[in-house]
Protein backbone atom coordinates (compact mmCIF):
# COMPACT_ATOMS: atom_id res chain seq x y z
CA UNK A 1 0.00 0.00 0.00
CA UNK A 2 2.27 2.60 0.98
CA UNK A 3 6.07 2.30 -1.29
CA UNK A 4 8.93 2.64 1.00
CA UNK A 5 10.09 6.04 -0.48
CA UNK A 6 6.82 7.55 0.83
CA UNK A 7 7.10 5.68 4.61
CA UNK A 8 5.08 7.21 7.73
CA UNK A 9 7.78 9.62 9.56
CA UNK A 10 7.43 7.56 12.79
CA UNK A 11 5.38 5.28 15.38
CA UNK A 12 3.08 7.74 15.55
CA UNK A 13 1.77 8.68 12.25
CA UNK A 14 2.49 5.08 11.22
CA UNK A 15 -0.46 4.41 13.37
CA UNK A 16 -2.59 6.20 12.58
CA UNK A 17 -2.21 5.46 9.01
CA UNK A 18 -2.60 2.14 9.16
CA UNK A 19 -6.01 2.48 11.26
CA UNK A 20 -7.46 4.74 8.40
CA UNK A 21 -6.16 2.50 5.76
CA UNK A 22 -7.68 -0.42 7.29
CA UNK A 23 -11.03 1.20 8.55
CA UNK A 24 -11.79 3.19 5.37
CA UNK A 25 -10.93 0.62 2.65
CA UNK A 26 -10.80 -2.67 4.43
CA UNK A 27 -13.15 -5.77 3.12
CA UNK A 28 -15.08 -7.18 5.85
CA UNK A 29 -14.50 -11.06 6.93
CA UNK A 30 -17.11 -12.31 8.58
CA UNK A 31 -15.90 -14.70 11.24
CA UNK A 32 -17.80 -17.66 12.84
CA UNK A 33 -16.42 -18.42 16.02
CA UNK A 34 -13.01 -16.54 17.32
CA UNK A 35 -12.74 -13.04 17.83
CA UNK A 36 -15.69 -12.18 15.37
CA UNK A 37 -15.56 -9.98 11.98
CA UNK A 38 -12.80 -7.91 11.23
CA UNK A 39 -12.10 -5.24 8.57
CA UNK A 40 -9.13 -6.18 6.55
CA UNK A 41 -6.07 -5.31 3.92
CA UNK A 42 -4.31 -7.61 2.50
CA UNK A 43 -0.52 -7.56 1.30
CA UNK A 44 -0.17 -4.17 3.37
CA UNK A 45 3.18 -1.93 3.21
CA UNK A 46 3.81 0.79 5.89
CA UNK A 47 6.94 1.41 8.40
CA UNK A 48 8.87 4.23 9.25
CA UNK A 49 11.58 6.58 7.55
CA UNK A 50 13.31 7.34 11.23
CA UNK A 51 13.31 3.67 12.87
CA UNK A 52 14.76 5.31 16.35
CA UNK A 53 11.14 7.94 16.57
CA UNK A 54 9.61 4.50 17.69
CA UNK A 55 7.85 6.08 21.23
CA UNK A 56 4.51 7.00 20.72
CA UNK A 57 3.62 9.63 23.15
CA UNK A 58 0.33 11.98 23.98
CA UNK A 59 -3.53 10.62 24.57
CA UNK A 60 -2.85 7.05 23.84
CA UNK A 61 1.10 6.73 24.42
CA UNK A 62 2.97 3.43 24.11
CA UNK A 63 2.93 1.26 27.09
CA UNK A 64 6.73 1.69 27.66
CA UNK A 65 7.70 -0.95 29.97
CA UNK A 66 5.75 -3.58 28.09
CA UNK A 67 7.32 -2.61 25.01
CA UNK A 68 10.87 -2.73 26.93
CA UNK A 69 9.83 -6.12 28.75
CA UNK A 70 8.94 -7.64 25.03
CA UNK A 71 11.83 -6.67 23.65
CA UNK A 72 14.36 -7.63 26.67
CA UNK A 73 11.96 -11.34 26.52
CA UNK A 74 13.26 -12.16 22.42
CA UNK A 75 17.03 -10.85 22.59
CA UNK A 76 16.66 -13.16 25.76
CA UNK A 77 15.95 -16.16 23.32
CA UNK A 78 13.52 -17.63 26.07
CA UNK A 79 10.05 -18.80 25.53
CA UNK A 80 8.86 -19.79 29.32
CA UNK A 81 5.78 -18.18 30.46
CA UNK A 82 7.08 -16.52 33.27
CA UNK A 83 9.62 -14.39 32.15
CA UNK A 84 6.89 -12.22 30.13
CA UNK A 85 3.85 -12.68 32.26
CA UNK A 86 5.76 -10.82 35.12
CA UNK A 87 4.95 -8.29 32.60
CA UNK A 88 2.29 -9.20 30.59
CA UNK A 89 -0.16 -11.31 32.03
CA UNK A 90 -2.64 -11.47 29.26
CA UNK A 91 -0.08 -13.92 27.11
CA UNK A 92 -1.08 -16.61 29.47
CA UNK A 93 -4.27 -17.28 27.33
CA UNK A 94 -1.25 -18.27 24.63
CA UNK A 95 0.22 -21.45 26.59
CA UNK A 96 -0.16 -24.50 25.40
CA UNK A 97 0.93 -26.00 28.39
CA UNK A 98 1.20 -23.46 31.31
CA UNK A 99 5.34 -23.30 30.61
CA UNK A 100 5.94 -22.21 27.24
CA UNK A 101 4.79 -19.28 24.84
CA UNK A 102 5.02 -21.98 22.10
CA UNK A 103 4.63 -19.16 19.03
CA UNK A 104 4.55 -15.61 19.85
CA UNK A 105 8.14 -16.32 21.57
CA UNK A 106 9.85 -14.94 18.80
CA UNK A 107 13.33 -14.45 20.66
CA UNK A 108 13.27 -18.54 21.14
CA UNK A 109 13.33 -18.79 17.54
CA UNK A 110 15.81 -15.92 16.33
CA UNK A 111 18.45 -16.23 18.62
CA UNK A 112 18.50 -20.25 20.26
CA UNK A 113 16.22 -22.21 17.62
CA UNK A 114 18.81 -24.65 18.64
CA UNK A 115 22.00 -24.94 20.70
CA UNK A 116 24.80 -22.82 19.19
CA UNK A 117 21.78 -21.60 16.26
CA UNK A 118 21.35 -18.09 16.46
CA UNK A 119 19.87 -16.01 13.55
CA UNK A 120 20.86 -12.53 14.50
CA UNK A 121 24.45 -13.35 14.79
CA UNK A 122 24.47 -14.69 11.33
CA UNK A 123 22.36 -11.97 10.22
CA UNK A 124 25.13 -9.61 11.53
CA UNK A 125 28.16 -11.55 10.08
CA UNK A 126 26.26 -12.26 6.86
CA UNK A 127 26.37 -8.38 6.37
CA UNK A 128 29.67 -7.83 7.72
CA UNK A 129 31.26 -10.13 4.73
CA UNK A 130 28.97 -8.94 1.96
CA UNK A 131 27.24 -5.70 2.29
CA UNK A 132 25.24 -5.94 -0.53
CA UNK A 133 23.97 -9.45 0.11
CA UNK A 134 20.42 -10.21 -0.28
CA UNK A 135 21.05 -13.30 1.91
CA UNK A 136 20.84 -11.70 5.63
CA UNK A 137 17.53 -12.71 6.62
CA UNK A 138 15.90 -14.60 9.58
CA UNK A 139 12.75 -17.28 9.64
CA UNK A 140 10.45 -17.41 12.78
CA UNK A 141 7.94 -19.63 10.88
CA UNK A 142 8.81 -22.90 11.12
CA UNK A 143 7.20 -26.04 9.26
CA UNK A 144 5.22 -27.14 12.14
CA UNK A 145 3.34 -24.41 12.51
CA UNK A 146 1.41 -24.79 9.32
CA UNK A 147 -0.11 -28.07 10.60
CA UNK A 148 -0.07 -28.00 14.62
CA UNK A 149 -2.50 -27.54 16.93
CA UNK A 150 -1.99 -24.22 19.49
CA UNK A 151 -3.34 -21.26 21.34
CA UNK A 152 -0.14 -19.11 20.05
CA UNK A 153 0.91 -19.66 16.43
CA UNK A 154 3.48 -17.27 15.58
CA UNK A 155 1.99 -13.88 13.72
CA UNK A 156 5.73 -12.92 12.58
CA UNK A 157 6.69 -14.92 9.18
CA UNK A 158 10.21 -13.61 8.60
CA UNK A 159 12.72 -10.59 9.19
CA UNK A 160 15.43 -9.45 6.44
CA UNK A 161 18.02 -7.05 6.19
CA UNK A 162 19.78 -5.14 3.33
CA UNK A 163 22.26 -2.49 3.34
CA UNK A 164 22.01 0.17 0.44
CA UNK A 165 23.41 3.39 -0.09
CA UNK A 166 25.17 2.81 3.05
CA UNK A 167 22.45 2.51 5.36
CA UNK A 168 20.20 -0.41 6.48
CA UNK A 169 16.86 -1.23 5.43
CA UNK A 170 15.30 -3.82 7.56
CA UNK A 171 11.75 -5.60 6.53
CA UNK A 172 9.81 -7.24 9.28
CA UNK A 173 6.92 -9.47 7.02
CA UNK A 174 4.05 -10.49 9.25
CA UNK A 175 1.02 -13.35 8.65
CA UNK A 176 -1.02 -11.47 10.58
CA UNK A 177 -1.16 -8.26 12.01
CA UNK A 178 -3.72 -6.90 14.77
CA UNK A 179 -3.05 -2.93 13.71
CA UNK A 180 -5.02 -1.63 16.88
CA UNK A 181 -3.05 -4.12 19.49
CA UNK A 182 -0.21 -5.21 18.56
CA UNK A 183 1.25 -2.76 15.75
CA UNK A 184 2.61 -0.56 18.21
CA UNK A 185 4.98 -3.09 20.02
CA UNK A 186 5.72 -5.03 16.80
CA UNK A 187 7.43 -1.19 15.52
CA UNK A 188 9.16 -0.97 18.88
CA UNK A 189 10.61 -4.77 19.41
CA UNK A 190 11.83 -5.06 15.42
CA UNK A 191 12.95 -1.94 14.57
CA UNK A 192 15.10 -2.25 18.06
CA UNK A 193 16.24 -5.29 16.73
CA UNK A 194 17.03 -3.85 13.41
CA UNK A 195 19.32 -0.88 14.98
CA UNK A 196 20.90 -3.79 17.08
CA UNK A 197 22.20 -5.63 13.92
CA UNK A 198 22.90 -1.64 12.46
CA UNK A 199 25.34 -0.54 15.11
CA UNK A 200 26.92 -4.09 15.27
CA UNK A 201 27.70 -3.65 11.40
CA UNK A 202 28.57 -0.28 11.85
CA UNK A 203 26.21 1.51 9.50
CA UNK A 204 23.11 3.91 9.96
CA UNK A 205 19.42 2.54 10.56
CA UNK A 206 17.98 4.21 7.55
CA UNK A 207 14.31 3.11 7.63
CA UNK A 208 11.99 -0.03 8.58
CA UNK A 209 9.37 -1.34 6.33
CA UNK A 210 7.07 -3.49 7.93
CA UNK A 211 4.60 -5.60 5.42
CA UNK A 212 1.50 -7.66 6.30
CA UNK A 213 -0.51 -10.41 4.68
CA UNK A 214 -3.21 -9.47 6.68
CA UNK A 215 -3.43 -6.29 8.39
CA UNK A 216 -6.53 -6.08 10.26
CA UNK A 217 -8.67 -4.17 13.13
CA UNK A 218 -11.68 -6.56 14.69
CA UNK A 219 -15.17 -4.64 14.66
CA UNK A 220 -15.03 -4.77 18.63
CA UNK A 221 -12.13 -2.75 17.90
CA UNK A 222 -13.40 -0.42 15.47
CA UNK A 223 -14.86 2.65 17.55
CA UNK A 224 -11.20 3.19 19.64
CA UNK A 225 -9.34 2.60 16.58
CA UNK A 226 -11.39 4.96 14.47
CA UNK A 227 -10.93 7.75 18.32
CA UNK A 228 -7.03 6.86 17.51
CA UNK A 229 -6.69 7.17 13.64
CA UNK A 230 -8.70 10.47 13.74
CA UNK A 231 -6.45 12.24 17.18
CA UNK A 232 -3.46 14.72 16.28
CA UNK A 233 -0.73 13.17 18.43
CA UNK A 234 2.46 14.28 19.19
CA UNK A 235 5.50 13.19 16.88
CA UNK A 236 6.57 10.38 18.14
CA UNK A 237 9.68 10.36 20.47
CA UNK A 238 12.93 9.64 18.60
CA UNK A 239 15.38 7.41 20.66
CA UNK A 240 18.81 7.98 21.15
CA UNK A 241 21.05 5.84 18.61
CA UNK A 242 22.75 2.91 20.18
CA UNK A 243 26.52 2.79 20.37
CA UNK A 244 28.32 0.71 17.82
CA UNK A 245 30.10 -2.54 17.98
CA UNK A 246 29.09 -4.76 20.32
CA UNK A 247 24.98 -3.59 20.72
CA UNK A 248 24.30 -7.71 20.61
CA UNK A 249 26.79 -8.24 22.87
CA UNK A 250 25.36 -5.24 25.38
CA UNK A 251 21.38 -6.13 25.00
CA UNK A 252 22.28 -9.62 25.58
CA UNK A 253 23.84 -8.43 29.19
CA UNK A 254 20.52 -6.33 29.51
CA UNK A 255 18.46 -9.82 28.78
CA UNK A 256 20.50 -11.31 31.68
CA UNK A 257 20.34 -8.47 34.33
CA UNK A 258 16.88 -8.30 33.78
CA UNK A 259 16.09 -12.36 34.79
CA UNK A 260 18.61 -11.35 37.94
CA UNK A 261 16.72 -8.39 38.82
CA UNK A 262 13.66 -9.81 38.77
CA UNK A 263 14.60 -12.83 40.52
CA UNK A 264 15.99 -10.59 43.38
CA UNK A 265 15.08 -12.05 46.89
CA UNK A 266 16.36 -8.88 49.21
CA UNK A 267 16.65 -5.29 49.05
CA UNK A 268 20.30 -5.48 49.11
CA UNK A 269 20.85 -8.24 46.45
CA UNK A 270 18.45 -5.86 43.95
CA UNK A 271 20.38 -2.65 44.99
CA UNK A 272 23.87 -4.29 43.99
CA UNK A 273 22.24 -6.24 40.78
CA UNK A 274 21.04 -2.50 40.10
CA UNK A 275 24.64 -1.23 40.43
CA UNK A 276 26.24 -3.67 38.28
CA UNK A 277 23.50 -3.09 35.41
CA UNK A 278 23.81 0.84 35.74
Amino acid sequence: MTPDSILPADASEARRTILRDVLDDGSLVEEDGGRGSFRELHAYTTGMANPLARIRVGADPLNIVGAIARFVWMVSGSDRLEDIAFYEEKVRSYTDDGLSVPGSSYGKRLFNAKPGLNQMAGVIKELQKNPSTRRAAAVVWIPEDAVRASNDIPCTFGLFFHIRAGELIMTTVMRSNNAFTLVPYNFFEFSMLGEIVAADVGVPFGRYLHWAASMHVFDAQAAPAAATADRTDSPAVEMPPMPSGDALVKATSLARFEQKLRNASTFEELRTLANDAH
